[in-house]
């Protein structure tokens, strides 16, 4: 009596946890969509010039019609992207909200009315600590096998470049995968966003998901997500990310080589317990952030002006025969431009397939000189000058080497090619731009 009772107990319980799984199963195949992108004219970032692909998202807010991917999904560059729902044959244009190549994460957005009455929306783990070996499972797009379900748990962390932590798993990411989401089992909530396979191997990289809430969650109330720009850069020591200032980039700012950063406003921060300083930053919103220092053996305040750089895909761009360009956004620009404050306008990315670049000896990191000897105080006027004299006609392009050392000068390169196809996203208004006369 005592054996059948026991085993009626553990065929409800099986019962009962294979219910739970299948019904966390439905939940994600239900918030996931296919998304379709296709990439006009590359940034840096996007490492390529153009082309067309799949990947794959998750719906987090439903009223609002917010999906979470990965940046190299959404990508930075000018593009149009469209979604699509399980069970649909329609694909529904999206826009882009914001767009993180540091964490590999973007949050795009849809018409919420054209959103199916079942779909659902996933509650990201912003608060998440890894538990190795936690039940998982994921919902994407491997190699267009749409709306593929994977089982599997969460094996450890694999850190990157100093400051960027990944969790490894065995959840399948292939192409068409990136930015499917990973939910536990237990909890039903993301744990992270799949990014990427490791090497040849069959591990998969996820983007926790509080790297995600840190964006989603100040969008949400209406704040700009996006980091300030420090002016400086911190040691690397031992391979770990240090709290110490190593460069100083920006000559207004108050740091100095050697200060050890120990706070924000008061409150305690370090490499090691809070990660990258730049993303505790960004829940600030005053003109001024003070941070704690420790200079010379005694606490001091330091002032940082809060310059946000805003989303990726939202910089300006010109684009003409083959060649795309922006002006550069690294916080080091100045520094790399012999000490000049003045924008760098930089060759973002070339399309080889354009009869005018082909065989030319063009760096996708190339800074732009002169057009026709005359230099540009910004993408503005560069674009300005091109629209109004020279549309059609053939010009000198000087680009020299993007990055200068002490030991490695790099030349300028004077390029003749006939300016065609003209686009960008700047607005044509009265040009204050040099006209050649």
């Amino acid at each position: 009596m005592i054996l059948r009772t026991l085993i009626t107990i553990m065929i409800v319980f099986g019962q009962s946890v294979q219910a739970d799984e299948s019904n966390v199963i439905n939940k994600v195949t239900n918030a996931s969509v296919v998304i379709k992108t296709q990439l006009l004219h590359g940034f840096t970032e996007d490492e390529a010039a153009s082309g067309r692909w799949t990947g794959s998202g998750f719906l987090i807010n439903k009223e609002k019609g917010w999906i979470l991917t990965n940046a190299h999904v959404a990508m930075s560059g000018p593009a149009k992207l469209r979604v699509q729902f399980v069970d649909e044959t329609v694909k529904h244009k999206a826009e882009r909200i914001f767009v993180d190549s540091r964490h590999d994460i973007a949050l795009i957005s849809v018409d919420p009315d054209i959103i199916p009455s079942e779909a659902t929306e996933l509650t990201l783990d912003c608060d998440y600590e890894l538990k190795r070996g936690e039940r998982v499972v994921s919902v994407g797009h491997p190699r267009s096998h749409e709306f593929t379900v994977t089982l599997g748990v969460l094996s450890g962390i694999k850190k990157f470049d100093a400051d960027t932590d990944l969790y490894s798993t065995d959840v399948i990411v292939e192409s068409g995968s990136s930015g499917s989401p990973v939910v536990s089992i237990d909890s039903g909530h993301v744990l992270g966003v799949s990014t990427a396979k490791y090497d040849d191997s069959d591990v998969g990289l996820l983007t926790p998901s509080r790297d995600a809430c840190r964006v989603s969650k100040l969008i949400e109330v209406g704040l700009d997500p996006s980091r300030p720009r420090l002016g400086f850069q911190f040691l690397i020591r031992n391979k770990e990310l240090s709290p110490v200032i190593g460069q100083v980039f920006d000559e207004t700012s108050e740091f100095q080589m050697g200060d050890e950063v120990i706070g924000i406003e008061g409150n305690l921060w370090s490499p090691d317990v809070d990660g990258d300083l730049e993303d505790n930053l960004r829940i600030y919103e005053a003109p001024i952030i003070m941070l704690d220092v420790i200079r010379s053996g005694s606490p001091i305040q330091v002032p940082l002006n809060n310059t946000k750089t805003g989303s990726l895909h939202d910089r300006k761009w010109v684009h003409f025969s083959g060649l795309t360009f922006t002006e550069a956004k690294h916080q080091d620009s100045g520094y790399r431009n012999n000490g000049s404050s003045k924008p760098i306008i930089r060759v973002q990315s070339v399309d080889d397939t354009h009869d005018d670049v082909t065989d030319l000896a063009f760096d996708d990191y190339g800074a732009v000189i002169s057009v026709n000897t005359f230099a540009f105080e910004s993408i503005e006027e560069f674009f300005f000058y091109l629209h109004s004299n020279m549309q059609g006609k053939e010009v000198a392009l000087v680009v020299r080497d993007y990055d200068l050392t002490n030991e490695w000068v790099g030349y300028p390169f004077e390029h003749s090619i006939t300016v065609e196809d003209l686009e960008s996203n700047i607005e044509l208004q009265k040009s204050d731009s040099k006209d050649g006369e």
